[in-house]
């Protein structure tokens, strides 16, 4: 839930960042860029990496 919240909350935050906080710190900047990365990585990661040949992907 945390990877899912920093994929999708930092660029947010980065955003808000660059319209209301112009002078935000450095840190804060590169902060909000390695949580992204380091988010989307994760969840890449915990992609399936096996997939069943007789499965079309269908649920019912």
């Amino acid at each position: 839930m945390l990877a899912w919240l920093g994929a999708i909350g930092a660029p947010i935050a980065l955003l808000l960042a660059v319209m209301f906080w112009r002078s935000a710190p450095l840190l804060a900047i590169v902060g909000m860029v390695a949580v992204f990365i380091l988010a989307v990585v994760y969840l890449i990661m915990k992609l399936p990496q096996e997939k069943d040949e007789n499965d079309d992907g269908a649920r019912v």
